[in-house]
This record gives C-alpha cells, sequence and structure tokens, in this order.
C-alpha cells in the first residue's frame, strides 16, 4: 500500500477539518451578528471598569465586582443577562449559562466566603454563595456580591429572577 498522499489529497483533509470546526459542535460560543443599534463585545475587548455591574433581585440593586479573568470578561460580553436564580443546597442560588461560560486560563480553586460568585466546573453552573462554603478545586470565584444584594438573596426563599448588567459609567 503507498503511504504518501498528493497535495490535493492533504488539502481536501486540511478543508474537512476546518470546515468540521467552524459549524462548532453542540454548546460551543458561536459569534453572533450585532442587530442595528447593538454592539457585540469580545471578552478580550472588555475593560476593568467593565467588571463593576449592578445585579437587581426583587428591586433591590446590588453591586457585583467580578475578578479580572478570562471567564469574567465572557460573561460580561455576554450581558445584559435576565436569569432565574435556583436555591442549592440551602448554600447557594444558581443558573446555568447557555453556553457554559469557557474558562480559558482562569484560576481554579476557591473556599466561598457569603457573596462570592462562583462557576461549579463540572456543571458549569454559575453559582452565588449566600453561605461560606468549603474549599473545592471545581470552583471557580468570578467576583463578589455586596451585602445588599447578599441580604436579597438570603431573604428569598427558592428561586428568584435577576437582571445582571453593566454599572453605568
Amino acid at each position: 500500500m503507498n503511504n504518501r498522499h498528493t497535495p490535493a489529497t492533504l488539502l481536501l483533509a486540511a478543508f474537512s477539518i476546518l470546515s468540521a470546526c467552524a459549524s462548532g459542535a453542540p454548546g460551543e460560543l458561536q459569534p453572533v451578528m450585532p442587530t442595528e443599534g447593538t454592539t457585540t463585545e469580545q471578552p478580550d475587548t472588555v475593560s476593568a471598569d467593565d467588571l463593576h455591574l449592578v445585579m437587581t433581585i426583587d428591586e433591590v440593586k446590588a453591586s457585583v465586582v467580578l475578578d479580572d479573568h478570562d471567564a469574567a470578561r465572557e460573561l460580561v460580553a455576554r450581558l445584559p443577562l435576565t436569569v432565574e436564580l435556583t436555591d442549592f443546597n440551602r448554600t447557594e442560588k444558581i443558573f446555568y449559562p447557555q453556553p457554559s461560560l469557557d474558562l480559558g486560563d482562569t484560576p481554579r480553586g476557591c473556599a466561598p466566603a457569603a457573596g462570592d460568585i462562583t462557576i461549579y466546573v463540572p456543571w458549569g453552573n454559575v453559582a452565588i454563595f449566600y453561605k461560606k462554603w468549603s474549599y473545592s478545586d471545581d470552583l471557580v470565584k468570578l467576583g463578589h456580591l455586596d451585602a445588599a444584594g447578599l441580604a436579597a438573596l438570603s431573604a428569598t426563599p427558592g428561586s428568584v429572577t435577576v437582571t445582571i448588567q453593566r454599572a453605568s459609567k
């Protein structure tokens, strides 16, 4: 059998691989075309000022400060978001971003304090802790919710709908 490949065969194989990658796997972040009057922002274009957010919880406007890393910048690029947070384990409220946030070079491992916003890596969910929890290598800290937001989340049993947006400049 001849194991040599012609340039045309190699070019066809490369094109097939690139075409398969371009189509995107299920759950993979795909580029979105902006509609009139809107812009899309890539995670690497998010400035440090953009890491200051406002979360509205039952009419309470709370401040969120995100850490400066890939996963936080990707979350900011998706704003504004309105999500339903569901109670989990009587320690945190969670939601599942679709698609999951890309962690990139984001540092892993944390022991969340009340108010910490994290990603649980195995499930891809965002968790906002309203009680302290133990250290886990599977948690990635995204940032922190202020005391007003923490009080509003703690006082709301079950699920709550929140809006997350950039803070006004």
